[in-house]
C-alpha cells in the first residue's frame, strides 16, 4: 500500500517534466527559426528574481516651477530656411518685355517754364530780325523766305540799285541803269503774310530809242503763306501780280499784268538745339509774263510808219530792240526760275545784328 501511494506521487511529480520537454523543444525550434531570420540566437534570459515587496508610499514634493522664457522674435525667412530647410521657393518675377519696359520707362521731363519762355523770346527776337526782299515778301534779298516776322507786325525797306557795263547787249552800248524800290510786308496771320512793293528806275542804252527809258510806278502785290515743319525748317509758297503802267503815260494796263506762282523752302540753322548762324533759302516759281501787251500799240505804230511794210508776220524793224525791252523789261516767252541763296545773320554787339 505504501508502495502504491509512493508510485502514484512519483507519477505526479514527474508528470510536469514530461509535459515541460515538448515545449521546450518547441520553443528551440521557433528560436532557431526566428535567429534564421532576425539575427543570431540570443541566450534565453534568466528567470527574473521575484519581486521586492512595494515600499511605502511617500509623499511627492511639489517640483519648482520653471522659469518662463522671454518670448524670441520670429526668425526671418532667410534665418527659417537655414534652420528648417529652405521651404517653398518664391515665384521668381516675369520678365517684363521691350514694349512693356519702353511704355513704363518715365517720359523725360518737360522743359520748365523758365526754359520755355527763354526759348519763345528767342524765337520772337529772331523773327523781329525778318526783313523784305526788293520786291517785298520777306527773305533775303532776292530769294524769298518760308517765313515771316511775328504776327501783327510789319516792314518797311527802301531798296536801291545801279547797273553800268560796256557791250552789254551790243558791241559799245554803254548800258547804265538806277533804280528803287520802296516795299511793305506785313504779317496778317501766323501762317499768312501780305506784301508790295512800287519801283521806278531809269535807263540808258546808245541801242534804244530814245536813249533814256524812265519807268515809274510798276507795281507788285502779293500773298505769302507758310508754316514751320521743324523748329529750323518752314515751306510755303506765294503768288505774285506784277501791274505795269503805260509807256510814256500815266496808268496800269491791265492785260499786260503778269503772275507769278513760287514755292518756297528755308532751312534756318538758328533753330537747331545747337544753333549755327546760317540760313538757306530755295525758290522755284513759274512766271506767267504779259509784258509784251504792254508795247503792243507802240509796235503798230511802229508798223504803220514803215515806208515799205513785208507782212507783219515777216516784218521785224517795227519790234523793240534788246536795248528797249532791257529797260522797259518786257519779255515775249513765261519763265520757270530756280533760286538758291545763303545768309549768315552775325550778332556784332548786344542788339546788333549784320544780316
Amino acid at each position: 500500500m505504501r508502495f502504491v501511494r509512493l508510485a502514484v506521487l512519483s507519477f505526479l511529480a514527474l508528470t510536469p517534466i514530461f509535459a515541460a520537454a515538448p515545449a521546450a523543444h518547441a520553443q528551440g525550434d521557433f528560436g532557431d527559426e526566428f535567429d534564421d531570420e532576425f539575427g543570431p540566437p540570443r541566450t534565453a534570459p534568466a528567470p527574473a528574481p521575484a519581486p521586492a515587496p512595494a515600499p511605502a508610499p511617500r509623499a511627492t514634493p511639489t517640483p519648482t516651477p520653471a522659469p518662463t522664457p522671454a518670448p524670441r522674435p520670429a526668425p526671418a525667412a532667410d534665418e527659417f530656411d537655414d534652420e528648417f530647410g529652405a521651404g517653398t521657393s518664391p515665384t521668381p518675377a516675369p520678365e517684363a518685355s521691350p514694349e512693356a519696359t519702353a511704355v513704363d520707362a518715365p517720359a523725360p521731363p518737360p522743359p520748365s517754364e523758365r526754359e520755355q519762355a527763354d526759348a519763345e523770346r528767342e524765337l520772337r527776337l529772331r523773327l523781329f530780325r525778318s526783313h523784305n526782299t526788293y520786291l517785298g515778301p520777306t527773305g533775303g534779298i532776292h530769294v524769298v523766305g518760308a517765313d515771316s516776322g511775328p504776327r501783327g507786325t510789319f516792314r518797311v525797306a527802301l531798296g536801291g540799285e545801279f547797273f553800268r557795263s560796256n557791250g552789254f547787249l551790243t558791241a559799245g552800248d554803254g548800258a547804265q541803269r538806277f533804280g528803287g524800290a520802296l516795299s511793305l510786308s506785313w504779317t496778317a496771320h501766323e501762317n499768312i503774310e501780305v506784301f508790295a512793293s512800287l519801283l521806278s528806275y531809269a535807263t540808258t542804252n546808245a541801242g534804244s530809242n530814245p536813249n533814256l527809258i524812265q519807268v515809274l510806278g510798276d507795281t507788285h502785290l502779293g500773298i505769302k503763306g507758310f508754316h514751320w515743319v521743324t523748329p529750323f525748317l518752314a515751306v510755303g509758297g506765294d503768288v505774285d501780280l506784277n501791274l505795269l503802267n503805260h509807256v510814256g503815260d500815266i496808268g496800269v494796263v491791265l492785260r499786260s499784268t503778269s503772275l507769278g506762282i513760287r514755292a518756297n523752302l528755308t532751312a534756318d540753322l538758328r533753330g537747331l538745339a545747337s544753333a549755327i548762324p546760317f540760313i538757306v533759302r530755295f525758290n522755284a516759281r513759274y512766271w506767267m509774263d504779259n509784258s509784251d501787251e504792254l508795247i503792243e500799240h507802240t509796235e503798230q505804230q511802229r508798223y504803220a510808219g514803215l515806208a515799205d511794210p513785208l507782212p507783219i508776220q515777216d516784218e521785224r524793224r517795227h519790234l523793240l530792240t534788246a536795248a528797249e525791252r532791257f529797260a522797259l523789261e518786257v519779255n515775249r516767252t513765261d519763265f520757270m526760275d530756280l533760286s538758291l541763296g545763303f545768309e549768315a545773320p552775325l550778332q556784332a554787339a548786344k542788339d546788333f545784328y549784320i544780316h
